[in-house]
């Protein structure tokens, strides 16, 4: 059942991305992420920034998915935000797969979006996907990651091994840098408790 879900998700993050509108998502490049996960007991938090590029200035909508499976519950706390514009966005779809968003992007500049939420966990494992980058046909040139881990978690299975653990405080910090990144799984975090 997680699987399908996956899929259905991915497929509705392709044909949208690449459906012949004036959106013109095609000339968008997404280059580079830096993202920080958060295990809590029982919630997991996503906090990441998205640098985008394009030669052409306009409108641009893009599916942000999220995790589904039985072992997730909802998503909240969601937040996107344009950091150049320092605009609030809002997204005009939301479900238990993810959300849409649009936003402006000016020619040749830099676009940066924060985009953050918060998803109930039912079980012992956090997933972040990763595999839609696939849909960019292009690696991302660089990316950070970093997973907080509260006292009371210890992780028993990562599909990324960390680069480097450091114990800050009674939290544990795991990280991440990757460059000319095609991911070919999703971020996923298995763990129990102390």
């Amino acid at each position: 059942m997680r699987y399908s879900n996956l899929l259905i998700g991915a497929i509705v993050f392709y044909t949208f991305l690449f459906l012949p509108t004036s959106l013109d998502a095609q000339n968008l490049n997404f280059f580079k992420e830096s993202i920080t996960f958060k295990i809590e007991k029982d919630h997991f938090f996503v906090n990441g920034e998205y640098f985008l590029k394009s030669p052409k200035s306009g409108n641009h909508t893009l599916f942000y998915p999220f995790p589904v499976d039985d072992l997730y519950g909802e998503v909240d706390s969601v937040s996107i935000v344009d950091v150049g514009r320092q605009e609030n966005l809002h997204p005009f779809n939301i479900s238990t797969s993810g959300l849409f968003f649009s936003f402006i992007v000016d020619s040749l500049v830099e676009t940066q979006l924060q985009i953050s939420y918060r998803q109930k966990l039912l079980g012992h494992r956090a997933e972040y996907i990763l595999i839609t980058t696939q849909a960019w046909n292009k690696a991302l040139e660089k990316v950070n990651y970093q997973l907080i881990v509260a006292p009371e978690i210890s992780i028993t299975d990562f599909s990324y091994p960390p680069d480097k653990t450091v114990n800050i405080g009674n939290e544990t910090v795991y990280f991440w840098t990757k460059y000319n990144f095609m991911p070919q799984k999703n971020m996923v975090f298995n763990f129990q408790e102390k």
